[in-house]
């Protein structure tokens, strides 16, 4: 079996994570994984195929970056921005920041807006991130 393709990847989106489906951005959902997807930045859990968890993170210098500027990304920045993780997998959140450790190695933290329930801005300790990975 194949792995899952971008498509695949913006049909799980758009099905799990309705309100980055109505992402900001002109030319859309596509366009938006796809700049992910080019640099490896898409975590993607999969059954068979079939996508159950999908992450999309880059790294900043600062939290503000993130905010200001949905296409910043530099490799060598301290924080992990984690712009979206859904999962319909039991284990999903864990292995897809277990993809994320992978992919990024060691920063100083992990944030975004998807670590707490009312949408409010959280920073994870590396070492934090580390424990719920394992």
């Amino acid at each position: 079996m194949n792995p899952p393709s971008l498509l695949d990847v913006c049909r799980f989106l758009r099905r799990h994570a309705p309100g980055l489906a109505a992402h900001p951005t002109p030319r859309g959902l596509a366009h938006f994984v796809a700049w992910y997807w080019r640099d490896a930045r898409v975590g993607v859990i999969h059954d068979a195929g079939r996508v159950v968890g999908v992450a999309l993170a880059r790294c900043v210098r600062q939290v503000a970056d993130a905010a200001a500027d949905p296409f910043r990304h530099e490799d060598a920045a301290p924080i992990v921005w984690i712009d979206d993780i859904v999962s319909q997998h039991p284990q999903g959140i864990q292995l897809l920041l277990r993809h994320a450790l992978a992919r990024f190695g060691p920063r100083h933290a992990f944030a975004g807006h998807v670590f707490a329930r009312q949408g409010e801005l959280r920073v994870l300790p590396f070492r934090l991130v580390q424990r719920l990975a394992a």
